[in-house]
């Protein structure tokens, strides 16, 4: 069966469920922003979904969406789940050069690295721009290492950023594949729901939370039990898509944020931000502009599953074109967010 064919088969109607209010807000009062997208992103989940916006918070949301028991098979193919041999070895040179990289830009000491001497670093200035800097990368080398909880770890990439960094690190997933490659890499990891996070027995200085809460049925739930484990004036590193973004409304359903069906629901940056003050957070809003999902959105209006260079150029083009020095119409929420301290709550 073709990638192609298995999008186009339908999602078994038992495991469908009805969504009647926004998972963020909880308003009934919506607009049908999409009616028929599809896994252009992985290729791997059947069927056509529908994608409503919400007329209280602006979110977009899934109805029907899959039912928690059977979300599973649409992430079979997810990138999570490691990588083939050849594209390993060829990924471990990447690492080891941006690695390398940050070590000159940030004084971040990070492994694998070239260990280039001190007179390489013009060398170094010249790849600016061609690496992507991760979120919570730069924000925890500006922090005392403490102990990080990252919440759906995946094969536990930035886990092992923040290890090295001289951070105390646990990983939790529900993806047991994910968490065979992340303890692999000897990370403390535990496979399990998210559910699982208001359970542990340990308070945190940092939590990084990267595309996670998007893909939860109960958004609002995660956010609550974020806030249990995190100590005062401890900080949540939160990134996901923002359903107000410039890119969505230039691609329609075939912006790579939207991602169905695993993209449950996507917050407005706006409506999140007013969301989190109220829950105790300051909330610093940051801007990292990367290429990535326009291009990737280029690739899925082909309807293409290989991102070619034409792709990167166009999207390259586009940036300089739509408003994204704003967070509320930037494609992607990247959230500092600072718990208030006992003095200050009380205040």
């Amino acid at each position: 069966m073709t990638t192609t064919s298995i999008i186009d088969q339908s999602w078994p109607e038992p495991e469908l469920e009805a969504v009647a209010a926004c998972p963020f807000c909880g308003s009934t009062e919506r607009k049908l922003a999409y009616g028929d997208a599809q896994d252009w992103a992985f290729y791997c989940a059947p069927g056509k979904w529908a994608y409503w916006d919400c007329a209280g918070c602006q979110a977009l949301y899934l109805d029907p969406r899959p039912t928690p028991q059977s979300i599973g098979k649409a992430y079979d193919k997810y990138y999570t789940h490691g990588l083939k041999p050849l594209a390993r070895l060829a990924q471990n040179f990447k690492t080891a050069l941006r690695n390398e990289c940050y070590k000159h830009w940030f004084g971040i000491r990070l492994s694998p690295r070239l260990h280039l001497p001190g007179i390489a670093a013009p060398l170094a200035n010249l790849l600016k721009g061609r690496f992507i800097i991760p979120f919570g990368l730069q924000e925890l080398a500006q922090m005392p290492a403490g102990k990080l909880l990252d919440i759906g770890c995946g094969s536990g990439d930035f886990l092992l950023l923040a290890k090295q960094a001289g951070w105390q690190t646990l990983g939790i997933d529900l993806d047991s594949k994910a968490c065979e490659v992340a303890q692999s890499k000897g990370l403390r990891v535990i496979n399990a729901g998210i559910e699982e996070v208001g359970k542990l027995q340990e308070q945190f200085d940092c939590l990084f939370c990267s595309h996670i809460l998007e893909h939860t049925y109960d958004p609002n739930s995660l956010l609550r039990l974020m806030k249990s484990v995190l100590k005062p004036g401890g900080r949540i590193l939160l990134s996901l898509p923002n359903s107000q973004s410039a890119f969505r409304y230039y691609f329609g359903k075939e912006w790579r944020g939207l991602e169905a069906p695993r993209h449950i629901a996507i917050p407005a940056a706006a409506s999140l931000k007013i969301q989190l003050e109220q829950l105790g957070f300051h909330v610093h809003t940051a801007l990292h502009h990367t290429i990535f999902s326009s291009a990737e959105s280029f690739k899925i209006r082909r309807r293409s599953e290989t991102l070619s260079e034409e792709d990167k150029q166009k999207a390259q083009q586009l940036s300089t074109q739509l408003p994204l020095d704003n967070y509320e119409t930037a494609d992607f929420i990247h959230f500092v967010c600072t718990l208030a301290t006992e003095s200050a709550q009380a205040s």
